[in-house]
């Protein structure tokens, strides 16, 4: 990225976004349902998991750290960029970082988006956000000329899910909480499952079976990455949608509750989804399941 960062004028993070307090919980899950024909009361009985947390997801925290990280990484290799941060679902919006680039007179912008994997709602529904929050802030011109209008670039980073260093971030944090745990642990990689019609148009699940498969290997457990019944497995987490709408795996608690009951139900979550955890896999695995030690980048 050094070598070409000086033809760029910005750097976005661009992520989902998550309530911040109890009042913020339920719209908040109306903007991540929007259009899906979800009822309320579900968005209310989903919201219930936040309250164990005071109504705050851990993803909006997560990302601020990650914004000053790169900040003080670009600053130490000496490029004065801005770094900007916007969300899908919460403030600070996509809309709101555009605008401040805009501001900035900006012209080219490098996305990160902190999905690492390719999907519908992990990777094409983010660069349709993009587009539409840089239309909503064109809109908002009060120059009536639209050959004034700006018009950035703004470029999508790849798809890093096989990055080494994402690898070996994974793994290493892997590794790390698997040596406060009993001997003989399982290892069970999860994530986000997705509608199953989007699964067969993406290689979202072929690429976490792939970072799975690679963890469990440089860890000497190899055995522990396939799906299916055996010492381990890989696992997808449920997440809402319209009820005719099927995931792409086992429910996890339901899976984790099987290995949790044998003599030695000890357990490790390696959640790979995204570079900042969000609460639905959080709960998913870490509430209802006993006797599990998770890990997330």
């Amino acid at each position: 990225m050094s070598a070409r960062i000086g033809a760029v004028d910005a750097f976005l993070v661009v992520s989902f976004g998550g309530p911040e307090g109890p009042d913020d919980v339920v719209p908040f899950l109306e903007n991540v349902t929007r259009g899906r024909g979800i009822p309320r009361e579900r968005l209310v009985e989903v919201g219930a998991h936040y309250a164990h947390f005071g109504g705050v997801s851990p993803i909006n925290a997560l990302n601020r750290d990650l914004v000053q990280a790169i900040r003080s990484e670009l600053a130490a290799r000496g490029h004065d960029v801005p770094v900007l941060w916007g969300n899908r679902n919460w403030d600070p919006f996509l809309a709101g970082a555009l605008a401040e680039a805009r501001d900035l007179g900006v012209t080219r912008v490098f996305s990160f988006l902190t999905s690492a994997y390719s999907s519908y709602s992990g990777c094409r529904q983010y660069r349709e956000n993009l587009f539409d929050a840089l239309s909503e802030v064109q809109s908002r011109s009060a120059d009536p000329d639209p050959a004034a209008s700006w018009a950035p670039e703004v470029h999508k980073l790849r798809t890093y899910f096989n990055h080494p260093e994402f690898l070996a971030a994974m793994t290493d944090a892997t590794r790390r909480s698997l040596a406060g745990l009993p001997e003989g642990s399982r290892l069970v990689f999860t994530t986000h499952s997705i509608p199953m019609a989007d699964a067969q148009q993406c290689d979202y699940v072929a690429q976490h079976e792939d970072v799975a498969a690679t963890i469990a290997d440089a860890l000497g457990r190899g055995s522990e990455s396939r799906i299916g019944p055996g010492s381990g497995r890989a696992r997808h987490g449920h997440a809402d949608g319209p009820g005719d709408v099927g995931g792409d795996g086992v429910e996890v608690p339901d899976d984790l509750h099987v290995v949790a009951d044998e003599p030695d139900g000890h357990h490790h979550s390696a959640r790979g989804t995204r570079m900042g955890q969000c609460l639905e896999v959080v709960t998913d695995v870490g509430l209802q399941p006993r006797n599990v030690r998770g890990t997330g980048t």
